[in-house]
This record gives structure tokens, C-alpha cells and sequence, in this order.
């Protein structure tokens, strides 16, 4: 089953962690039947499939609240970022931090 790869930029719970990179697996045909839905759908497939239930990650946790998603779903192809909230998802509209730049540039 063919699937599209999406960046999930892991945030640290402390400042003791380290912030990781975390490629998540989503199925074409789930997304294609989603694209009405809009970019909620999206992340929704991505925060699902970004749990260990899903697709296990040895040593690698979740995607949790505070999680960064690199999208590109928007008509110009740029790079859109997301926070995982407690509930839902909120666009970051200024990108300070050049950890995300870097991390799908």
C-alpha cells in the first residue's frame, strides 16, 4: 500500500531531552478520501499514524501535545507547521526556532 511521508518534529517534555525528528507513514488512499475534510483530516491521519500503536518506533515516543507537523498541504507546496494541542491543532504563523527549518528544508 503506497503511503506519503510527513515530519513530526518530537519536542522535548524537559529540558534534559532532546528534540528528535520523527518521519510518520500515512496511507495515500486514506488521505485521498480525507481531502475534503481539510487540513484537520490531515493531521488527524498523522497524529493517529504517529502512535506506537500504529507504527511502532524503537526507541521513539508518540506524537504528543507540544509535537510540531510539517505539512505541506497548502496550493503553494510550502512548508506549514502545526502544533499538537490538547485538542485539535493550531498553525504556527512565525517560525522562530531554526531546529524547524532545518528539519524539512
Amino acid at each position: 500500500m503506497p503511503t506519503q511521508s510527513f515530519t513530526v518534529i518530537l519536542t522535548p517534555f524537559n529540558s534534559n531531552s532532546v528534540t528528535s525528528i520523527r518521519t510518520v507513514e500515512v496511507p495515500v488512499g486514506e488521505l485521498n478520501a480525507c481531502r475534503s475534510g481539510g487540513a484537520d483530516h490531515t493531521l488527524d491521519l498523522i497524529y493517529q499514524y504517529g502512535q506506537n500503536d500504529f507504527q511502532p518506533r524503537k526507541n521513539q515516543r508518540s506524537v504528543s501535545i507540544g509535537d510540531i507537523i510539517v505539512s505541506q498541504e497548502n496550493e503553494f507546496n510550502d512548508n506549514e507547521f502545526w502544533v499538537v494541542e490538547e485538542f485539535g491543532f493550531r498553525k504556527l504563523t512565525t517560525v522562530a526556532n531554526p531546529i524547524l527549518h532545518r528539519s524539512h528544508s
